[in-house]
């Protein structure tokens, strides 16, 4: 069978073709900025459907076609309405087919050393991943289990600080696995390097499960997404211990009485959606609710929310950034600039998003603060985070 992951979609590729839903510069960001039909959704099934019928073979350049996609997933949500072809799932594929045919880009190797040897994406040492929780002094063991990621580790710990310190407030103390947490394997996911993803979704679901957890929440979206979407599907099981976001943890605890947020916040807030979290997890609903909580708090939508919010540039696996640093930084500013057109501070969720907006903000100087939205709640209830 000629391209083992692509075949599998043959059917499905035929349905596509009567239809420009998806060739629209205001829900794709690759199509934004390449203006042409082969950058969106709708030209790259007609590449996959010339693959499956030899009409086309493997290339450099359709590799790098394929790596200008952010896999944001906006083009499947106006699918819906359409053909119901699960524009994402094919491009993955054909990553995979890439990755087989050994046309896998060099520039995302250091990435993948640094997680073999290390664990995480940076090449950091094990034993700081738990740097940040040595003040909380977080059981190994227990029914929930805090799974905090390698961004949310090593780059912007603030934020699972400002979680264990909320949890605390609502007498909550959550086990943590420290240094024996794993990378969740999303990047790889991401990168198409499925036989390795594996391992990774392997190990954490073990590590997990020795732990005694009976729920795991998680901050960071990617990794959320990963054991609760992902590993479903290149496993074929699905984790015993019941997934949460930690949006929908905390907005749970304030539906509960168990935290309130009291101290004013005189801000002019709109909330980006994470793809992770919006359109691969459909997670909408409870960040909003933690937003309405917060007294002072006039919070604005963006035009492009929800199901149809615009990429940070970022994308699922990060993967842009690295190969078409401008192409993505490019992205980032007019999402940023779109922020700035309601509100003065930008709220999201998701670590990747941020480092990507630090980044655009620094480059192109567009004036919008950036904000965690678990810092803001933190803030909210009383509690001094960084």
């Amino acid at each position: 069978m000629k391209f083992r992951h692509l075949s599998q979609f043959e059917k499905e590729l035929w349905k596509c073709g009567r239809c420009a839903y998806c060739v629209d510069e205001e829900i794709c960001p690759s199509y934004r900025l390449i203006g042409f039909e082969s950058g969106a959704a709708k030209g790259r099934i007609l590449i996959a459907r010339a693959l499956l019928n030899n009409k086309l073979n493997f290339s450099s350049d359709l590799v790098e076609n394929l790596n200008l996609c952010f896999m944001c997933g906006a083009c499947k949500e106006r699918c819906k309405t359409a053909a119901k072809i699960d524009t994402v799932k094919i491009f993955l594929a054909m990553r995979k087919e890439a990755i087989d045919l050994g046309l896998y880009p060099e520039k995302l190797l250091p990435r993948y050393e640094k997680l073999k040897q290390s664990g995480n994406p940076f090449g950091l040492p094990k034993d700081e991943r738990g740097s940040w929780a040595e003040e909380f002094s977080l059981p190994s063991k227990g029914e929930t289990l805090y799974f905090v990621g390698c961004y949310e580790s090593y780059v912007h710990s603030n934020i699972p600080e400002a979680f264990i310190k909320i949890l605390e407030k609502a007498g909550i103390t959550p086990a943590y696995l420290g240094s024996d947490e794993p990378c969740c394997g999303h990047l790889l996911i991401w990168e198409g390097r499925l036989e390795d993803a594996k391992e990774y979704a392997k190990q954490g679901i073990e590590v997990i499960e020795r732990s005694g957890a009976k729920r795991v929440v998680f901050s960071c979206p990617a990794c959320y997404t990963a054991f609760k979407v992902e590993y479903p599907e290149i496993l074929g099981i699905k984790p015993s211990f019941e997934m949460l976001h930690a949006t929908e943890f905390l907005a749970n605890l304030i539906e509960q009485g168990k935290i309130k947020p009291e101290k004013e916040i005189k801000e002019r807030v709109t909330y980006h959606d994470p793809c992770s979290l919006g359109r691969h997890s459909e997670v909408y609903d409870a960040p909003r609710k933690i937003l309405r909580s917060i007294p002072g708090l006039e919070v604005n939508e963006m035009e492009r929310n929800g199901r149809f919010s615009f990429c940070c540039g970022s994308g699922s696996g990060a993967i842009t950034p690295i190969l078409y640093e401008d192409f993505s930084k490019k992205i980032g500013k007019l999402r940023l600039e779109e922020a700035k057109d309601v509100a003065d501070v930008i709220v999201t969720e998701c670590p990747q998003c941020l480092s990507q907006f630090r980044l655009v903000k620094s480059e192109y100087g567009v004036n919008v603060e950036l904000k965690s939205l678990i810092t803001l709640l933190a803030q909210a209830l009383g509690i001094d985070v960084a």
